[in-house]
């Protein structure tokens, strides 16, 4: 059945025609959306200012986690209706978010869905966007918004003479967006949009306390390393600390559950080893620290000036533990990445272009690049870039925020 279309009352001779109507309207015009289920239905109260962010596609869904938490940070006056999947949002910002999904259709159920939410406007993603919905906004008036994550081959006439502004990320996307007929009135060039989580947090008593201990040791971060990489991690790390006698080790393993073993075999190879959940700190004799210790990400993240992300030198059987390297490039530690990442390659290509990480292979390639990195300035320039790749798309989204929070002027198109 149509959901977009109130059931038919009911044939049965035993209810009236009234009760069957009745039941009909209370659908359309009461029923709150359940996550999950399609629900072009009216809100209760309609708003003076609702926006409507549409996405059919898995590979912008952080994009879109990192936009609606931006314009909840805002406070705005702007409410927002999403009609895809639903972003996992604070408890506290759930109430500025209505939930209706809508899925493809004919033009009829889109123009039903517009008309019964009355969106002021919409944003919609340029690569996946449904033209159908996108025709109802057009239709109404309301302001049309697009992310360019992608130019499609073609995009019809009225969707572009309708579109208010089209966010792109790049130059390049600015000529493929004038290629496929947009004017530059319609073009704003943003930068690229935050696709990432927040970094992790961290104590800065911790830091702090950590930073004095260590006394100005070298110091280096292997982040989420599989039990397939122990290996060359321990073996490049014996020939740099020949270079840099002090240089302590930070091996957090994929598994926190390996630590024990781990400690041992290390212990029966020569390594004085220290773990964070038995001795809180490395000590001056310490030569590899096992982080085995839960959601401390930020903390040690924050104190190495350089960090192997870990799952990518290897080829694990579980990639789903593979780091996000945009997570230690945020809080300013230089990213060393492995050939073989199978969820981040296209992060990784964004830093390596910004000279803000650096690729290995083996064991010889990884000692090389932490002795040529355990000079601080070689290591401070690399993660100041990193950094502000990991922190431009955090502009880019905020300066996105606030065209969408501008109180729109509605004027209807024929």
């Amino acid at each position: 059945m149509d959901e977009s279309h109130p059931p038919s009352p009911t044939q049965n001779p035993g209810k009236s025609l009234l009760n069957g109507w009745l039941s009909a309207l209370r659908r359309l015009f009461f029923w709150r959306p359940v996550r999950g289920v399609e629900a072009p239905v009216a809100p209760q109260v309609l708003r003076d200012d609702l926006l409507m962010i549409s996405d059919s596609g898995t590979a912008t869904f952080s994009i879109l986690e990192n936009l609606v938490a931006a314009i909840c940070e805002a406070e705005t006056d702007c409410r927002v209706l999403i009609n895809g999947r639903m972003p996992d949002m604070p408890p506290d910002t759930q109430q500025d978010i209505e939930h209706a999904p809508f899925s493809n259709g004919s033009r009829t159920k889109a123009k039903r869905y517009i008309e019964a939410w009355k969106p002021s406007k919409a944003l919609f993603f340029l690569s996946s966007f449904n033209e159908e919905l996108a025709d109802a906004v057009a239709a109404t008036g309301a302001q049309l918004y697009f992310i360019c994550d992608q130019v499609p081959n073609t995009v019809s006439r009225r969707i572009i003479q309708h579109t208010t502004s089209v966010f792109a990320a790049g130059t390049g996307q600015v000529r493929e967006l004038r290629r496929a007929g947009f004017d530059d009135s319609r073009i704003l060039l943003v930068g690229s949009l935050a696709d990432t989580a927040p970094p992790p947090a961290w104590d800065s008593s911790q830091v702090a306390v950590i930073s004095q201990s260590m006394a100005g040791r070298p110091m280096w971060l292997a982040l989420g390393a599989t039990q397939e990489e122990i290996e060359t991690i321990i073996a490049a790390h014996s020939k740099a600390a020949r270079l840099a006698h002090r240089l302590l080790l930070l091996l957090a393993p994929a598994d926190p559950d390996d630590a024990t073993l781990l400690e041992g075999a290390l212990r029966d190879g020569g390594w004085r080893v220290g773990r964070r959940s038995t001795d809180d700190m490395p000590d001056a004799e310490t030569q590899v620290f096992l982080l085995d210790v839960p959601q401390e990400e930020g903390l040690w993240c924050r104190l190495s000036p350089i960090t192997l992300v870990g799952s990518t030198l290897a080829a694990p059987d579980y990639p789903k533990t593979e780091p996000d390297p945009m997570l230690p490039a945020a809080l300013g530690s230089a990213i060393l990445f492995g050939p073989r990442s199978r969820r981040f390659v296209r992060r990784y290509r964004t830093l390596a272009e910004a000279d803000a990480a650096r690729q290995v292979y083996d064991r010889e390639s990884l000692a090389r690049a932490l002795e040529a990195l355990i000079a601080p300035d070689n290591a401070a320039k690399l993660a100041h870039n990193a950094w502000a790749v990991a922190t431009d798309g955090a502009e880019a989204t905020h300066r996105v925020v606030s065209v969408l929070a501008s109180r729109p002027r509605r004027e209807r198109h024929e």
